[in-house]
């Protein structure tokens, strides 16, 4: 069994690839976020923002799928109180959504969304 020189993960987990220097493919996606110009990418972000939030008194200005998860969770919360956009959520409650996924999605409507 090998382990990450970095991180000690195991190449037991699936779809962990090693690097010659016994680097896994984790640590070196998160290496490469070191050199992202984050202030540059931010910049971009906020010009698509700009472009596409309403002028004209529009109840939404986007669309954003969730599913009740932290992702879709986030990006909704980030959307609205850091971008002061007005997205509608738009979700397709599974059978099986976890009870954390239909607490996440409450907590969205609770917080005006």
């Amino acid at each position: 069994m090998k382990f990450c020189k970095v991180c000690l993960y195991p190449d037991t987990k699936p779809g962990l690839e090693f690097d010659n220097e016994g680097m896994c493919s984790a640590c070196k996606n998160n290496e490469l976020k070191s050199t992202v110009d984050w202030a540059s990418r931010k910049s971009q972000l906020l010009e698509i923002i700009d472009k596409y939030k309403s002028k004209t008194g529009s109840r939404y200005d986007c669309i954003i799928p969730v599913s009740g998860g932290k992702d879709s969770t986030y990006q909704a919360y980030m959307m609205k109180e850091e971008f002061g956009l007005h997205p509608l959520l738009v979700n397709f409650l599974p059978r099986d959504l976890v009870p954390l996924g239909r607490k996440n999605i409450e907590n969205l409507k609770n917080l005006g969304f």
